[in-house]
């Protein structure tokens, strides 16, 4: 870029930031493992790391594309299943995760940019109970939930979404128009944590599960929890699994958050995971 231009947008830059006022700074991760908080408080690093992802979700027509495309996708394989029922003693069923699949974070993603933060549990749990009016809808997903039920295709949602919240979730399914009956929700607790294979169980015991969309590939198989063998343990379970996207899964895209971040330390050393 042009000299003068640079050093204006290093003075901007550097009074921005030395004026910043203290916030609540998320929990720092532990090194070993990055899903921990370790109790320190501390900004992202460096500030808006997550801002080219979240714009691209919320202002990108190419995320709106390949939203509606999944969907779309899934309406073709649910309606193709339906007609070749496995298990046609049980009601039909698809399975949604919720967030970022159904429902739309953006404006709690925004704020997280705006207050320069990495994920915080406390923050994000305060935004399960009092962000039932800010939520959107994911493009696509209203549409492709209407088709099940015209289909008498049961949606049910598996999140992890605090079950303390459970009430303020449905709240914000009923005000977009995707409500379920209380027993299709299934919502996380001390129990279950973040692993949903018992509630996929549940699920599957009750229903005949045509297909599963998620954003996440936790949403479909625990074995896509980053674990010990990190990144290339998720890329193997894909090679062995690849056969199952666009026929049993289908996944949406999110590049704002999600287990593939468990990879990254919240640094610019970050940057040395990239193609060498």
């Amino acid at each position: 870029m042009p000299f003068r231009f640079a050093i204006l947008v290093l003075a901007i830059a550097n009074s921005f930031f030395a004026g910043a006022t203290p916030l609540l700074l998320a929990q720092e991760k532990s090194s070993s493992d990055p899903a921990k908080p370790t109790g320190t408080l501390r900004r992202e690093s460096p500030p808006f790391r997550g801002l080219d992802g979240t714009l691209f979700m919320q202002q990108s027509a190419e995320y709106r594309a390949c939203c509606i495309q999944a969907f779309r996708l899934a309406t073709h394989l649910a309606m193709a299943k339906n007609r070749e029922r496995k298990k046609p003693e049980l009601p039909a069923a698809v399975v949604l995760d919720l967030d970022e699949t159904v429902l739309d974070n953006g404006w709690f993603q925004s704020q997280q940019i705006r207050e320069q933060l990495a994920f915080d549990a406390n923050r994000w749990s305060q935004w399960e109970q009092e962000g039932a009016d800010q939520v959107r809808l994911i493009p696509g997903a209203k549409k492709f939930i209407e088709a099940l039920r015209a289909a008498n295709i049961q949606p049910v949602y598996i999140t992890n979404r605090n079950n303390d919240a459970r009430q303020q979730t449905l709240k914000a399914l009923d005000r977009l128009g995707v409500a379920v009956p209380d027993e299709q929700l299934l919502c996380a607790d001390m129990s279950t944590g973040s692993n949903k294979t018992s509630r996929r169980e549940t699920i599957e015991a009750k229903f005949d599960v045509l297909l599963y969309v998620g954003d996440n590939l936790r949403d479909f198989d625990e074995r896509f929890r980053f674990g010990e063998s990190g990144t290339t343990g998720r890329f193997n379970t894909l090679d062995e699994l690849e056969d199952k996207f666009g026929v049993e899964w289908v996944i949406l895209p999110n590049p704002a958050y999600g287990e593939w971040t468990k990879a990254f330390r919240n640094s610019p050393a970050d940057a040395d995971l990239l193609y060498k």
